[in-house]
C-alpha cells in the first residue's frame, strides 16, 4: 500500500509508541507529516512510516 498526502499514518515517537500523523506532503522517499492532536510537522523517511497502529506496534522495540 502506498502513501498518500491526506492519509493518516503511524510513525514511533521518541518512547517507542505508535503516534498518529497525517501526510501533508512528498519529498522524494520522505514524507512532511503533521501529529493529529498536537502542534509541529516533521519530515520523516518512508521507511519509519506504518499503515497501522497495530504494524506499529509490531515494529516497534518497546
Amino acid at each position: 500500500m502506498e502513501f498518500i498526502r491526506g492519509n493518516i499514518c503511524y510513525i514511533l515517537g521518541n518512547d517507542g509508541r505508535p503516534e498518529k500523523v497525517k501526510i501533508v506532503s512528498k519529498k522524494g522517499t520522505e514524507f512532511f507529516l503533521q501529529y493529529i492532536g498536537k502542534r509541529g510537522i516533521l519530515l520523516k523517511d518512508e521507511n519509519d512510516m506504518y499503515h497501522s497502529y497495530e504494524e506499529a506496534i509490531n515494529s516497534s522495540k518497546y
